[in-house]
């Protein structure tokens, strides 16, 4: 059976709702472009209260969040939102583990994205639901077989990061909680998504439950003055190329993939 040819669809994949924003501005420069673009969400983020929204947690949140991040996806110009619905607050716990694997594998096959992208091991804010489902991702990642009869693997993995001192949330408060930068030298990829500035203002505004029109207007300013138009990634792992090392102590070179010895 011949491979089925992958297509440039890109799959962001959170722990919940709004968890999009960090990257909002790309979803929406790869909208423009025509690239299919998809994000996935863990859970549908029915704890995630808050003081202004005034909406208790449960059923009826998980719902707004939902419509919300519907509502976002359109803004992007990207595809309708994938939610897998486990338990807000529980995406690492062992009962759930299992399903949300389960509901990742699925949608790859279904999908077959090129590029996937997710939270690193800092998860930006440390949320442990952040952590859990970068981890979650990750290990499909690399789990993931290419052969006879097996559609073809994604490319590349990348993990959401930002330059030092640079945050969607410019305060003291979230710097000293939070410290989400990574070392420079561990950015791999810089775009500019300037362009996409406006269909991720639009698709901000979706999230009132949420964000504050404060909080809203500050990661507004942000994506223009702090970060500069600019997303960054940290490639985090990739079939792209094949690097070898001869010793630990050495930096690396490219070496040809060892070939197995014949029998």
């Amino acid at each position: 059976m011949p491979h089925l040819r992958q297509t440039q669809t890109i799959l962001g994949v959170f722990a919940h709702p709004d968890d999009d924003v960090v990257l909002g501005p790309m979803w929406a420069h790869y909208g423009l472009r025509g690239v299919k673009v998809y994000l996935a969400f863990a859970t549908s983020g029915d704890q995630g209260a808050t003081a202004h929204a005034r909406i208790p947690a449960g059923a009826e949140l998980a719902a707004v969040r939902e419509r919300e991040a519907q509502a976002a996806c359109k803004a992007y110009g990207i595809e309708e939102p994938v939610f897998f619905r486990q338990p807000d607050r529980g995406v690492g716990r062992k009962e759930n583990r299992e399903a949300i694997l389960r509901g990742l594998t699925g949608l790859i096959e279904s999908l077959r994205p090129s590029v996937i992208v997710t939270f690193g091991p800092e998860g930006v804010t440390h949320h442990p639901d952040h952590l859990a489902i970068g981890n979650l991702v990750s290990e499909v990642f690399q789990r993931w077989r290419q052969g006879e009869g097996h559609l073809e693997a994604p490319r590349k993995l990348y993990y959401v990061v930002f330059p030092p001192g640079q945050f969607l949330i410019d305060s003291s408060e979230w710097k000293q909680k939070y410290s989400p930068w990574v070392d420079t030298e561990l950015i791999s990829t810089e775009i500019d998504v300037a362009d996409g500035a406006a269909g991720a203002a639009e698709a901000l505004q979706c999230y009132q439950s949420q964000f504050s029109p404060q909080t809203m207007r500050t990661i507004a300013k942000a994506w223009a003055n702090a970060l500069m138009g600019k997303a960054y990634l940290r490639l985090a792992m990739s079939r792209e190329e094949t690097s070898c090392e001869r010793d630990l102590l050495l930096r690396s070179v490219n070496l040809p993939t060892p070939r197995s010895k014949s029998t």
